[in-house]
């Protein structure tokens, strides 16, 4: 028989709890997370998080925090003393945030030493589908986050850390010497963007392997990620030895739909082939069907995963953060009957509908043959920051002579307008779509687009190279000048 949900309140803060066996944890979701972050202040969330652990001084409980798409969670488990402990020092610290700068450097060594890829730009399906906004944040990487100060970080905590923005969870009665407070307040409002790609697209990518993309009806998404996973590994891992692995992942992308997806993982070779091969194989099972040992496997893996007691500690995690963000949340035994009356014709219903969003990323260092684009039907998206027109030469320019090669390139910047000719290519790139300008020790500036892409402008260049730059400075919003010196250096080159 299920757990009862029980609902009460802790001050202003609602907490919702289930009674489970073993050891109390105690949660605080907090309604915000890299969704909620502008371009400038990317990771501003997560190195809160880090900053908050570090002004607790010293925790007795097992514990630790969570900063994911949406929310941030800190949880502890132990004794109802300890968690009860933790939570009222946790909402004092949000309450009243001091920093140092020490404090500062260190946290951001460690979230850099956490995951090295992500402290640069380093757009995934995320971005690619929603750009540098809104849930595109949660994979477009943290290139400003060395040049987040003190005072941002403190202005945030205190902007989305206030009680209505929060909510308390445990696996058992809230503990009695509980004690935790936090500013009354509204947080700003969640914006919920919108794809900016509309068909099926092919897209270079600086990440290695294959992937492929799909946004899925959020209550069937689960059963669609397990069931195709199965039929993606028996077609190109046990039929064609093509890959050696798959990963899944699922992301509430807009009210009421899912993004699902699957990572694969191919021989180097044979990328093309997995490619061809993973979008036959998602368009075939979604106009044939899906066997019917694909769907008893999905159901049973919902089954088994929602019926440990444990999963119901999870459930109320997961329904107190859909309130938080807009939305419902089906419990673990709507999920289980779900899953006994799954059929494969509902699965390939849901798969079909998908199949308008589909997005597949490649190596971008593996040269794709140059029909398999128009073969499988996708549009492709180079993903460059710049894009190529056609535009008179004006402005200074620079000779290059080669042995073999004599070229003459310019730069010129006309109002928020960016043309660069180089090597024959004039390149186009629109200053008001720039989030982040990015300023490195040597002069050069790096421009990062609202989708993520970017590019460096180098002053050495270019004859008169750094008032070209301090007119593109000029023209970007000064809020988005971050300072970039604490990166390597920018390479010369085009």
């Amino acid at each position: 028989m299920p757990p009862d949900v029980h609902r009460t309140m802790h001050g202003n803060i609602p907490v919702t709890w289930v009674d489970l066996d073993g050891p109390l944890t105690g949660t605080l979701i907090l309604g915000v997370g890299m969704r909620d972050e502008p371009a400038h202040l990317a990771g501003i969330t997560h190195l809160a998080e880090h900053l908050i652990f570090r002004a607790m001084g010293d925790v007795i409980p097992v514990h630790d925090g969570v900063t994911s798409t949406h929310t941030v969670q800190l949880y502890a488990t132990g004794t109802p003393d300890e968690v009860s402990a933790f939570l009222s020092t946790l909402t004092e610290v949000i309450s009243s945030p001091a920093f140092t700068e020490d404090d500062l450097d260190l946290e951001r060594k460690i979230i850099a030493a956490e995951n090295p890829v992500r402290f640069g730009p380093n757009a995934g399906l995320l971005t690619y589908r929603y750009g540098f906004e809104g849930v595109g944040q949660g994979h477009a990487g943290t290139p400003t986050l060395a040049s987040i100060t003190l005072t941002e970080v403190t202005m945030w905590i205190r902007e989305w850390c206030v009680d209505s923005n929060a909510r308390l969870t445990f696996t058992g009665p809230p503990p009695p010497a509980l004690k935790a407070r936090l500013p009354s307040g509204l947080a700003p409002p969640h914006q919920w963007a919108r794809p900016l790609l509309e068909v099926p697209t092919i897209i270079g990518s600086d990440k290695s392997g294959v992937a492929i993309s799909l946004v899925v009806d959020e209550d069937i998404s689960p059963f669609v990620r397990d069931a195709l996973r199965v039929e993606l590994e028996k077609s190109l891992r046990t039929h064609a030895g093509l890959i050696y692995s798959a990963d899944t992942e699922i992301t509430e992308v807009e009210p009421g739909l899912d993004q699902v997806d699957f990572v694969l993982d191919p021989f180097e070779a044979d990328v093309a082939k997995v490619v061809e091969s993973a979008v036959e194989t998602v368009r075939r099972v979604a106009h044939e069907g899906f066997s019917p040992q694909a769907v008893a496997h999905s159901a049973s893996l919902c089954k088994t995963a929602l019926n440990f007691p444990s999963s119901w500690g999870d459930h109320v995690d997961a329904l107190v953060t859909t309130e938080l963000i807009g939305g419902s949340l089906l419990s673990p035994s709507d999920w289980i009957e779900r899953a006994t009356r799954l059929d494969g014709d509902e699965l390939s219903k849901a798969l079909r509908r998908s199949l308008g969003s589909l997005i597949v990323t490649y190596d971008e260092e593996t040269e794709l043959p140059k029909d398999l684009a128009d073969r499988l039907g996708l549009a492709v998206d180079d993903f460059v920051a710049a894009e190529l027109v056609d535009a008179p030469r004006r402005g200074p320019g620079r000779r290059w002579v080669g042995n073999w090669f004599s070229v003459r390139d310019w730069a010129r910047l006309d109002g928020t307008v960016l043309y660069e000719h180089i090597f024959g290519e004039t390149r186009r790139t629109r200053l008001d779509d720039v989030v982040v300008a990015g300023r490195f020790g040597d002069g050069s500036v790096f421009l990062l687009d609202n989708r993520g892409r970017g590019q460096t402008i180098h002053p050495i260049l270019w004859r008169r190279g750094s008032g070209l730059i301090k007119a593109i400075l000029a023209a970007v919003p000064e809020v988005r000048h971050r300072d970039f010196s604490w990166h390597d250096e920018p390479k010369g080159g085009c």
